[in-house]
């Protein structure tokens, strides 16, 4: 075995290709052109591993020849690893196939290092798949047409069936769903009829509308004619089904935001939410806003919490809090303890303006990051927020899950704004094929 630059471990028994018997049966065409056409291995996606990776098949309209001590070849299949979180892959593994079946030598390949995959590419479309997959656990993907099939939903052009057990939760508010649909009259594509479809497709819960991200049609007997795969950025449909949909925006109710870790202290005397721990923690930050014990946090930190414990400013010490009231559209909240707190915030009077310089100060990542405070630095980006949203600005400064709740300082250390959310990268990348980058909200506050 080999360590790999990033640490990973990669084992040579791992490169083994998929069988010849299966080739036919598990590559999903991801695109095509004059010259070749490009098939992922959905089986490949299956793996369990730490580090996912694809097999990428080509088939060449016109012979290759690689060297000159090579025979010429028509199809090449090609092992790759991803890194998801920096958008890098790196082919490890070739295996070449001439035109009469036999298998072509390879001569003069080596791994290659890690480089960015390009969207729209067959290798980027591939490794877009790959980590979508990932995200949904990796493994146990069955791209065949059997179910169980225990959901039925009627539009007007299929019957429609779901496989519950096969609904999967992902990040960024994403679902991946089986769907079976039996075709009210045939369609045509590429000049072979097809009556039914399976698909596993991408269900975007904010919009509740869908992609197909594998797709095989089959003829009346049942027998496959083709297999297509897509990225999952890209357009999205409606539904043609409401029955459908509504079912799949009860399971999409289960990935509604939740708030995450832990506390400040210091200059607007900041202070922490925290459930109690025989319930799931949900933590995040404030700050003082009255000497009396008020607090001002994010509603969605404490809204679903039985009790809140907050760490207070310079004691450090732990104090019971009470919920005072919220404001879930704005997702504001006021928690108060029964004590006198020595310091409290003082609030910016004026609007925040564009290019402003602006911190964020919390306790994101609680457990992982340093207890005593984290300072963000960065710019008002817009005076507004999505789709105009004039209760919010955007910043540049970075926020993770904990901030939430906490001040927007301006340059005198007046608070200016509350930490509210982030754009969510995952999401918003398989969406467009793009990864945002600091892209963050916060409610404007101001005294009068």
């Amino acid at each position: 075995m080999s360590r790999a630059a990033s640490g990973l471990i990669l084992l040579v028994l791992a490169l083994t290709a998929p069988s010849p018997q299966t080739w036919a049966e598990s590559w999903a065409r991801i695109g095509k052109n004059s010259e070749v056409e490009g098939y992922l291995d959905l089986d490949g996606l299956n793996s369990r591993s730490a580090q996912p990776y694809f097999w990428l098949l080509l088939k060449f309209t016109v012979e290759k020849q690689q060297h000159s001590s090579a025979p010429p070849y028509t199809i090449e299949r090609n092992r790759y690893d991803v890194d998801c979180g920096s958008g890098n892959y790196r082919l490890v593994a070739v295996t070449r196939q001439t035109s009469g079946g036999a298998i072509a030598p390879t001569v003069g390949f080596s791994p290659q290092g890690w480089r960015p995959y390009s969207p729209g590419s067959f290798g980027g479309t591939a490794a877009q798949l790959a980590c979508f997959f990932a995200d949904f656990g990796g493994g146990g993907f069955d791209f065949g047409p059997s179910g169980p099939w225990d959901k039925e939903f009627d539009s007007q052009t299929a019957k429609i069936l779901l496989s519950s057990s096969q609904v999967r939760e992902g990040r960024g508010g994403l679902l991946l769903a089986k769907l079976k649909a039996t075709l009210t009259a045939p369609q045509i594509f590429e000049g072979k009829t097809y009556a039914s479809i399976v698909d596993h497709v991408a269900v975007d819960c904010k919009r509740m509308t869908y992609r197909p991200v594998a797709r095989t049609m089959f003829d009346h007997s049942g027998k496959p004619i083709v297999s297509l795969a897509r990225p999952p950025s890209g357009g999205h449909q409606e539904f043609r089904s409401s029955a459908l949909k509504d079912y799949l925006g009860e399971r999409c109710s289960v990935l509604e935001a939740r708030a995450t870790p832990v506390a400040p202290s210091s200059t607007p005397s900041p202070a922490v939410a925290q459930q109690p721990k025989q319930k799931a923690t949900s933590t995040g930050s404030g700050f003082v806003i009255a000497n009396d014990g008020h607090i001002v946090t994010n509603n969605h930190v404490v809204s679903q919490c039985v009790g809140i414990d907050v760490r207070l400013p310079i004691s450090r010490e732990h104090a019971t809090a009470s919920l005072k009231w919220g404001d879930k559209r704005n997702d504001i909240a006021i928690i108060k303890v029964e004590r006198s707190l020595p310091t409290a915030a003082e609030l910016r009077p004026m609007p925040l303006k564009a290019g402003e310089s602006v911190v964020a100060y919390g306790f994101p990542l609680s457990g992982l990051l340093a207890s005593d405070g984290i300072v963000s630095a960065g710019l008002v980006s817009a005076t507004s927020g999505i789709g105009d949203d004039t209760t919010r600005v955007q910043i540049s400064a970075p926020v993770q899950p904990g901030n939430s709740g906490g001040p927007l300082l301006d340059e005198t250390g007046a608070v200016a704004g509350i930490v509210v959310a982030k754009l969510d990268a995952i999401r918003l990348a398989y969406v467009t094929g793009d990864i945002p980058q600091n892209i963050n909200f916060a409610n404007q506050v101001r005294c009068s």
